[in-house]
């Protein structure tokens, strides 16, 4: 067989059994609580938030492209995915959050606890807005990535409107199974998927280490650009890789309905795990001396330029699927769940909410329906879709140190700098100002500009939490549980 026609199957394959292990789980998602809170024990928790951490857009591709661009400085950013999840780990332990239905979702703690009506939620209700936006946002940019991945392993230069059908179709399905099983039917899943990642990652070593062409290859180890954008580049990976997780895996999909030491071990296990992940790439990228894209050595298989056995293009094909369909599937859930409990303001543990999952699942519908809408949006307007996401990462990454001091004083019962809304409007109007001049010097291309506007806003904003959190010690109120 040709390597397109083993994609082809790959794909079938997947979505097949993916869909029967999901409706296998449909028992598990008979409410609302069990719809967001059912991960089952820890291993599954931790298998499945690791490879909803292996991502193709902003993870396989990312760390290639970043590769080529700084050489073995891009080490840095795996490790400070480590990092990040060890910090988030402690810091999950040291707050002390479980989800109850005083507070279902741990964004329910940015209420203030010195307000009452909308004084009192209107911070949770903003922010999420803009988190349930930037979910959305990098979904559809993973969706359009992998689905165009995938697209050209099974066409060979596939049209604009074959792509488009591929995203739709493959995000439907995920749709489907999820809407069916909620988060118990994207854990269920990726216990097949990480098999199949594992597999990825001995397919792709082979495909840069063995294959004939290697040898003809240009060595990629030495930074291009100046020292300056070297180092801008390598800090603000390092950043966003420590900030992502604050804003997109506390959420309360895999940590909440485990006790506090348990969380610590998942998010460090997690961690190490996903890390080491991303490191293998790097340094098999590394020893191979290859200068190309992702993409290009996806495409160079399917025209023939690079030779490899349908065995390798098997496990290389399943290990794609599994990875984006991994990602769409547990991101798909969080979505849903950021709309549905802090948006719309809904108690998934509330006795009346618990009786039917129909709102989930209209909440679940909305969120998907708004992805597929961005990803085509993406291909009308021409975007480039990976600065279109960097300036969104940029508002969160910058607000991450504020919101998870707020959340933190908020759980011990004390009040925060950002309760005051007067503080939290200019926080939120200077990160605004500063995220137009990022989006302007990142679509633009600037590797100089764009960095160190990310770097020095949030320096500052990391600055105003730790003072926000040693003041707090001092503003002890009542009123809220823990």
């Amino acid at each position: 067989m040709n390597p397109q026609e083993v994609a082809a199957l790959s794909l079938i394959a997947s979505l097949v059994v993916y869909t029967a292990v999901a409706f296998l789980s449909a028992d598990s998602a008979r409410s609302a609580q069990q719809f967001y809170n059912n991960a089952g024990n820890v291993f599954r928790a931790i298998i499945s938030l690791t490879c909803f951490n292996i991502t193709l857009g902003t993870g396989v591709a990312y760390v290639i492209s970043q590769t080529i661009a700084t050489g073995y400085f891009s080490l840095l950013t795996p490790f400070s995915l480590m990092f990040g999840y060890v910090i988030l780990g402690q810091y999950m332990k040291r707050l002390g959050y479980m989800a109850s239905e005083p507070n279902p979702n741990i964004y329910r703690l940015l209420e203030s606890p010195t307000k009452t009506g909308f004084a009192r939620s209107w911070l949770r209700t903003c922010y999420s807005f803009v988190l349930a936006v930037t979910f959305v946002l990098i979904v559809a940019y993973e969706l359009w990535i992998g689905s165009g991945l995938i697209a050209s392993l099974i066409f060979s230069h596939p049209s604009i409107a074959l792509k488009i059908s591929m995203a739709v179709g493959i995000y439907l399905i995920v749709a489907i199974y999820t809407s069916i099983g909620g988060l118990r039917a994207a854990v269920d899943t990726d216990l097949v998927q990480g098999g199949a990642i594992i597999g990825f990652i001995l397919a792709f070593g082979h495909i840069l280490l063995l294959s004939p062409e290697h040898t003809s290859a240009v060595v990629a180890n030495a930074p291009r650009g100046t020292l300056l954008e070297v180092l801008l580049a390598t800090i603000l990976a390092a950043i966003t890789a420590v900030t992502t997780q604050f804003y997109s895996i506390v959420n309360g999909t895999f940590g909440p309905h485990f006790t506090p030491p348990q969380q610590r071990w998942i998010f460090t296990a997690t961690g190490i795990v996903s890390g080491f992940f991303y490191a293998v790439l790097v340094v098999l990228f590394l020893m191979s001396g290859r200068h190309i894209e992702f993409q290009t050595i996806v495409q160079q298989i399917v025209d023939g330029s690079i030779k490899v056995g349908w065995g390798w293009v098997l496990l290389l094909s399943l290990g794609m699927i599994a990875i984006i369909l991994s990602t769409l599937d547990n991101a798909s859930v969080s979505i849903s769940q950021v709309v549905y409990e802090n948006v719309l303001g809904k108690n998934s543990f509330d006795e009346q909410t618990v009786k039917s999952t129909r709102g989930v699942r209209e909440a679940h519908f909305l969120a998907s329906l708004a992805v597929v809408c961005i990803t085509i949006e993406f291909v009308v307007l021409n975007l480039n879709a990976f600065y279109t996401l960097l300036t969104v990462l940029f508002a969160l990454s910058v607000a991450s140190p504020l919101i998870a001091a707020a959340i933190y004083l908020h759980g011990r019962g004390r009040s925060s700098v950002i309760d005051n809304p007067f503080v939290a409007c200019f926080v939120f109007i200077a990160i605004s100002v500063g995220w137009y001049f990022y989006a302007e010097a990142t679509l633009a291309a600037d590797r100089t500009t764009g960095p160190l506007l990310h770097i020095a806003f949030f320096l500052v904003s990391l600055v105003i939490a730790i003072v926000d959190a040693n003041r707090g010690r001092a503003r002890v109120v009542t009123g809220i549980p823990t």
